[in-house]
C-alpha cells in the first residue's frame, strides 16, 4: 500500500468519526486555503492564543504531503514546554504520520543525532539554535516556527541560523498569536522566515524605508526614538498601511473575539498593602527610581535599564529584597500571601486554578501556601525538562486531586492547553505584554466553552509599580508608552 493510499483510507475513516474535535472552525479552513495559495511557497497564521494554530498547521502538512506523495524531510521549532504537545496534536489530527515525528531535546549532541535520524518530521526547540552556528547538515525540505516572535530580534544567532534553514528549505510557515509586542519592527524577522523578499534581506533598510529616528540630529548622545513614516516612496503610503498590505498577503489573521464563540473573560483586582517594613525599602528605591526615568531617552539610559529598574520596585512589591548588600535576596512576609490563601481556600471547592509568577522566590511562597491548606499542586517553571512540564500537565489537566499549578508565564505561557480549570490567579508579573496574553490564553482559548466564563484575578500591591503594570497589560500599551507615562507622572 502506498502512503497516499494510506492518507486517503486514513482521511474517509477521519470524516465518519470524531467530528466535533477533528473538524476545522472556519478560520482554520480559511488559512488553510490560503496556505495552499501562497505566492511565497510559506505563509504566516497569525491567529490567536487558543484558535488552534497547532492543528491547523498540522492540516496544511498533510495537505502538503498529499500534493508532493511523499512525506517531505519537516522541521519543527517550538518553545520547549510544547515539544511533546507538538507530537500529541498529530496523534489527534494526523495519526497516520505519528511514526514519522520525533523529539529532540537534551544535550546539543543528543538533538542533533535526532535530525540525522530516519525520522521525516522533528521537533525542537529554539535553543537549539542559540550558538553562532547550527550543527545539523541535514537539508530540511519544510520549516515551521511556532511562536516565531522569538525570531523578532534579528541579531540573535537563533534569528541568524533559523534564516539560514528557512533558505534551504522549499516550504516555510510562522506561527504566532502575538506577531507584533513591542513595534512593527518585530516582524521583520518573522517575515523574513517565510521569505526574503516580503521585506528585504536587510534588517537596516527595512528599518530606515519604514521608520525615521525622532531624535536625529538633536544631539550625538541621544538615544534613538524611531517612529513609523507617514509616507513612503515610491508606495506614497503610510508605512503602517504598506506593511499591513504585505501582511493580507502573506499571512492569515484571527482573533478570538472574530474566531471563537468564548465565555466571557472577567477580571477582577484584589488589593493588598505593602507591610510597614517594605513600605520603607519602598519608597527608599522609589525615589532613585523617579530620577532615574528624568534621565530616559539620552544614551545612558535605556529601556532595558529602566525595565532592570522596575523590575526591582516589582520585586520589593512581592516581598523579595536585598539586605546588608548580600548576594542573594531574602523573602519578607507579604499580604499578597494571606490573600492567595483565601482565595485558593474558595476556589479549590468547586474547581482547579492555575497561579501564575515571574519570580522564582514566589514559587516557595506559593506552595507553602498550598501546603497550609493541604492543597494537591503542580508546578510548570524553567527549571523544569520538557518530559517533567508535560507530566505536569497531564496531572494538572486529568488529576481531580492536583487543584492547582503554579506556572511560571515564560515557561509555561505558550502553547499548552489548562483548560480544566476557568480560574486564573496572578500572584506576580512583568511588564511582558506577550507573555501576559500568552499565559491569559493557557485556559481563555479554544474548549473553554465549556465554561460559564473565564475569571482572572490579579492580586496588586496598592500604590506600587504593580497598579500601573496591571492597567498597562490590561489596555495591551506598548513598552515604550507604559515607560513614558510612568515618567510624565513621576511614579
Amino acid at each position: 500500500m502506498t502512503f497516499l493510499q494510506l492518507f486517503d483510507i486514513i482521511h474517509e475513516v477521519d470524516a465518519k468519526i470524531n467530528k466535533k474535535t477533528k473538524k476545522l472552525w472556519s478560520h482554520q479552513q480559511d488559512a488553510r486555503m490560503l496556505a495552499s495559495k501562497s505566492i511565497a511557497d510559506g505563509f504566516g497564521i497569525l491567529h490567536d492564543i487558543g484558535t488552534g494554530k497547532t492543528c491547523t498547521m498540522i492540516h496544511i502538512l498533510k495537505d502538503m504531503y498529499q500534493k508532493e506523495g511523499r512525506i517531505l524531510p519537516t522541521l519543527i521549532i517550538c518553545p520547549l514546554s510544547v515539544v511533546y504537545n507538538w507530537q500529541r496534536e498529530f496523534e489527534q489530527f494526523a495519526p497516520e504520520l505519528l511514526a514519522e515525528t520525533a523529539v529532540a531535546v537534551g544535550t546539543a549532541k543528543q538533538k542533533y543525532q535526532m535530525f540525522d535520524s530516519e525520522h521525516k518530521i522533528i521537533i525542537t526547540n529554539f535553543d537549539t539554535f542559540r550558538a553562532p552556528r547550527t550543527g545539523t547538515k541535514r537539508l530540511f525540505e519544510m520549516l515551521v516556527v511556532d511562536e516565531s516572535h522569538f525570531c523578532k530580534n534579528p541579531s540573535a544567532n537563533r534569528t541568524k541560523n533559523i534564516h539560514n534553514l528557512a533558505d534551504l528549505a522549499s516550504y516555510r510557515y510562522i506561527l504566532t498569536g502575538t506577531p507584533i509586542t513591542k513595534n512593527y519592527m518585530d516582524l521583520w524577522g518573522q517575515f523574513r522566515i517565510i521569505s526574503k523578499f516580503i521585506f528585504g534581506k536587510s534588517f537596516y533598510h527595512f528599518k530606515h524605508k519604514y521608520f525615521y529616528n525622532k531624535n536625529a540630529g538633536k544631539s550625538w548622545f541621544t538615544f534613538p526614538d524611531w517612529a513609523m513614516r507617514d509616507k513612503i516612496v515610491p508606495e506614497g503610503i503610510s508605512a503602517k498601511e504598506h506593511i499591513e498590505q504585505k501582511l493580507k498577503i502573506y499571512s492569515h489573521r484571527a482573533t478570538k473575539a472574530e474566531a471563537l464563540d468564548l465565555p466571557e473573560l472577567v477580571r477582577v483586582k484584589y488589593d493588598v498593602e505593602l507591610t510597614p517594613e517594605l513600605k520603607k525599602i519602598y519608597d527608599e528605591v522609589k525615589k532613585s527610581f523617579v530620577s532615574f526615568l528624568d534621565d530616559y531617552g539620552n544614551a545612558k539610559i535605556s529601556v532595558d535599564l529602566v525595565l532592570t529598574q522596575i523590575m526591582r520596585l516589582q520585586q520589593i512589591a512581592n516581598g523579595i529584597v536585598k539586605l546588608d548588600d548580600s548576594d542573594e535576596p531574602v523573602v519578607l512576609a507579604t499580604a499578597k500571601t494571606k490573600c492567595l490563601k483565601e482565595l485558593l481556600e474558595q476556589i479549590t471547592q468547586k474547581e482547579k486554578v492555575i497561579v501564575w509568577s515571574c519570580f522564582i522566590p514566589n514559587y516557595a511562597q506559593i506552595s507553602d501556601v498550598c501546603k497550609n491548606i493541604r492543597l494537591e499542586y503542580s508546578m510548570l517553571v524553567g527549571s523544569m525538562n520538557a518530559k517533567e512540564k508535560q507530566a505536569s500537565i497531564d496531572r494538572f489537566n486529568t488529576d481531580t486531586s492536583c487543584k492547582v499549578m503554579i506556572a511560571n508565564q515564560g515557561a509555561g505561557g505558550t502553547g499548552i492547553n489548562l483548560i480544566a480549570t476557568s480560574t486564573m490567579i496572578y500572584f506576580s508579573k512583568n511588564y511582558d505584554w506577550a507573555k501576559d496574553e500568552q499565559s491569559q490564553g493557557r485556559c481563555y482559548r479554544g474548549g473553554s466553552e465549556m465554561h460559564k466564563q473565564i475569571t482572572r484575578i490579579d492580586i496588586v500591591t496598592r500604590n506600587t509599580i504593580e497598579q500601573d503594570i496591571t492597567s498597562a497589560l490590561k489596555h495591551k500599551m506598548l513598552l515604550n508608552d507604559f515607560i513614558m507615562n510612568l515618567k510624565n507622572k513621576g511614579d
